[in-house]
């Protein structure tokens, strides 16, 4: 059950977030997170891994969407803080995102090769719905160019997100079982 209530809350989040940023009120996606955020720490049986990773996340998409809008890849909708640098509400996507992979994700435990493979279709699938079907985003560069890049990104990211996921999470049940 805790699955499928992550796996709704992780897609109502996603359209928050992107309807949001389409329509000019941003907030309203992080305020959608923050609530999703809130309740995945409170039910987890892993709370600081899933904290640990979100925030390793924020990071990782800070780097990629900041360099995604600074190549002339992307120009995204709703770009606060500056337009130079990734918009919120894209870390929040990537926050999201990570607060998944302990729970509507953990079948990826151990199978790096399909989440690399997972990661590689749905990443760029996620964000050409974005741009395409919502306008949170536009695609500066050549589609094949943009999906390229998002391919090999996302392909490098699902596993290693699913890999940090479970040596967080194994260190935390272990740490429990000695106090």
């Amino acid at each position: 059950m805790r699955t499928v209530a992550n796996l709704v809350g992780f897609n109502a989040c996603w359209f928050a977030l992107v309807l949001g940023a389409a329509h000019g009120v941003w907030w309203v996606g992080l305020v959608a997170l923050a609530v999703f955020a809130a309740a995945t720490l409170a039910t987890s049986p892993w709370p600081r891994s899933d904290a640990k990773l979100a925030a390793v996340a924020v990071g990782a998409g800070l780097v990629l969407e900041t360099a995604l809008v600074q190549a002339g890849v992307f120009r995204y909708a709703s770009p606060v803080p500056w337009p130079t640098l990734a918009p919120v509400w894209m870390l929040g996507l990537w926050a999201n995102f990570a607060l998944t992979m302990n729970h509507s994700l953990g079948f990826l435990d151990r199978r790096l090769t399909l989440a690399a493979v997972l990661g590689a279709i749905a990443g760029p699938l996620a964000y050409f719905g974005a741009a395409r079907v919502f306008g949170a985003a536009e695609i500066l560069a050549a589609p094949a160019l943009a999906l390229g890049v998002l391919a090999a990104a996302y392909a490098l990211a699902t596993p290693a997100l699913v890999s940090l996921a479970r040596r967080w999470r194994l260190a935390e049940e272990a740490a429990r079982a000695t106090a």
